[in-house]
């Protein structure tokens, strides 16, 4: 099944994060590795009480909602508990996975085929460094959280309140960034306190001055450099649907917010998309793209307004 289809049933659960994450082939799945029948859902025990207390479980233990299947054991052992596994999973489209190291650790205790395809489908992707030298591969936001976290600290210090929003999009929100993966960053400003040109001088310094700083350095000794690329939206320009949005509508982290701003601004496209009858759609070489229109031959036939 479509993994962004899981996703969204998953999202409208609304479930706490720090007390679930996603586990099995779905965490394959949201990487590109193969599709995934459904999203299976490890959670902690307190939450587990509390939804056993609205969903009766099934007879195999688990509490199937949809597509979601959710436990609060796993039916073979892990060498990490569920707990633990929870508390390292890498956030990818706004939510946790497992990390995939787990996963192909209890798949290489399972004897079927299937298991033994997916151990060996894993470790390609895993492979640690590229013929072009990336250096690590399948990154996720947890790599990068504390890095993260400096640099919106160092712009809410340098630029204040003339930036809105900044939110995260990209390969490392969908788990697939290599070391040498920029971090995609859409900076909204508020271009009635602050001209574009002091926005980009400002963070360009900034930048270059992250790459002195301890938790940089840390991470390049492990081949990855987290380079911050930004994108920079004025407040007035947002007012219009931009299309540059799209992707970020889909996995986009909201780094910063100031009075929902950059998530209202999401939404809206949303709500177009949907209008439209649009969705994101994978192609046959595994690449994605948007397609806007159910029907194009017959939008094309009338006048377009987006």
């Amino acid at each position: 099944m479509e993994i962004s289809n899981l996703i969204s049933e998953l999202r409208r659960l609304n479930l706490p994060i720090g007390k679930y994450a996603v586990f099995g082939s779905a965490v394959m799945a949201v990487r590109g590795i193969r599709e995934s029948p459904n999203i299976d859902v490890i959670v902690t025990n307190d939450l587990w009480h509390k939804l056993v207390e609205a969903h009766t479980p099934d007879e195999e233990g688990f509490i199937r909602i949809g597509n979601v299947k959710i436990s609060n054991w796993w039916f073979v052992p892990t060498r990490k508990s569920l707990p633990a596994m929870i508390h390292e999973a890498e956030i990818i489209r706004g939510i946790p996975f497992v990390r995939i190291e787990e996963v192909k650790s209890y798949k290489s205790l399972l004897t079927g085929y299937k298991d033994r395809n997916d151990v060996k489908l894993i470790d390609q992707y895993l492979s640690d460094v590229s013929k072009n030298g990336e250096g690590p591969r399948g990154l996720g936001v947890r790599t990068y959280e504390k890095f993260l976290k400096i640099f919106v600290d160092k712009v809410n210090t340098q630029l204040g309140e003339g930036v809105l929003s900044l939110i995260l999009f990209g390969s490392s929100c969908l788990g697939k960034a290599n070391g040498n993966s920029d971090l995609d960053v859409f900076v909204f400003y508020d271009d009635k306190k602050i001209n574009r040109n002091e926005v980009s001088y400002t963070l360009v310094k900034l930048i270059l001055e992250l790459r002195s700083h301890p938790e940089y350095q840390k991470l390049a000794k492990k081949k990855i450099y987290p380079e911050v690329y930004p994108f920079l939206i004025s407040k007035s320009k947002a007012q219009d649907t931009l299309w540059v949005l799209l992707d970020a509508t889909d996995h986009g982290i909201i780094l910063k917010d100031t009075h929902g701003f950059g998530k209202g601004v999401l939404e809206k496209i949303r709500q177009k998309v949907s209008r439209l009858g649009g969705s994101r759609v994978q192609l046959g070489n595994g690449k994605w793209c948007w397609v806007l229109f159910k029907d194009f031959p017959q939008v094309t036939s009338g006048q377009i307004n987006l």
